[in-house]
């Protein structure tokens, strides 16, 4: 592979690994759309692994508060905190991927990279995470599912070996099916009421008072341009 390749295919997978849809399938029909040669999943687990530093970079906080409440769990016999708790469902969700990963290693190498079973995969996906979304809600959050429901989602993710089956759509639609309320987004900052204009400053700090305007007569010239202000002296 060339450089602009290898360039071109990692800004994909970072474009697409955020989005419920396959970042591996994009891996495996842009090079055969193109004609390139198969780069492998040795290469699709290298670019991965940037988005794992954006995730981890990103989630930094929620990852300290999860491992503070773990030392603090083992070492001082404290009872589990939230984000303990949450910590424990994220490594039980883990384990059906990975131990299916471990087993049909060669069989996901060797058959899933098929554009058509990449194309039935997704269509399939497609349809379930619409089913998903429709269906009555609980209104469950995170913080409050059980371990049993955690592993369900693992067992859904674990379908994303099938390139096609995008990880975080499988994740979402497994969810959605277990009735988990999709997260509230952040409030619109409102705009700042505008400050009432304070007043003119009246008094001394304005300057010497106007003198009072003549008063008005039409038909008296004289005595319009002979009038002075009271207390005019020349």
């Amino acid at each position: 592979m060339s450089l602009w390749q290898i360039v071109l295919l990692a800004l994909l997978q970072g474009v697409t690994e955020f989005l419920p849809i396959s970042s591996s399938a994009h891996l495996i029909l842009v090079p055969a759309w193109l004609g390139w040669e198969d780069q492998g999943i040795a290469f699709d687990v290298a670019v991965h692994l940037g988005s794992l530093i954006a995730v981890i970079a990103f989630s930094r906080r929620e990852i300290a508060a999860i491992l503070g409440e773990w030392r603090t769990w083992l070492l001082h016999r404290a009872a589990p905190g939230p984000s303990a708790r949450l910590g424990l469902m994220i490594v039980l969700a883990t384990l059906p991927i990975g131990m299916l990963g471990l087993l049909l290693h060669d069989t996901v190498e060797a058959s899933f990279r098929e554009p058509w079973l990449i194309a039935v995969a997704g269509a399939l996906f497609a349809v379930l995470m619409v089913w998903a979304d429709r269906r009555p809600q609980y209104d469950t959050r995170l913080r409050e599912i059980g371990f049993k429901q955690a592993l369900w989602i693992g067992c859904g993710q674990a379908l994303a070996l099938i390139p096609g089956a995008s990880r975080s759509g499988v994740t979402i639609t497994a969810a959605r099916a277990l009735g988990m309320a999709p997260r509230a987004p952040a409030p619109a900052p409102r705009p700042a009421p505008a400050r009432p204009r304070p007043p003119p400053p009246r008094g001394p700090g304005r300057g010497p008072p106007r003198a009072p305007r003549p008063p008005a007569c039409p038909s008296c010239w004289r005595y319009r341009s002979s009038w002075r202000p009271p207390g005019w002296r020349l």
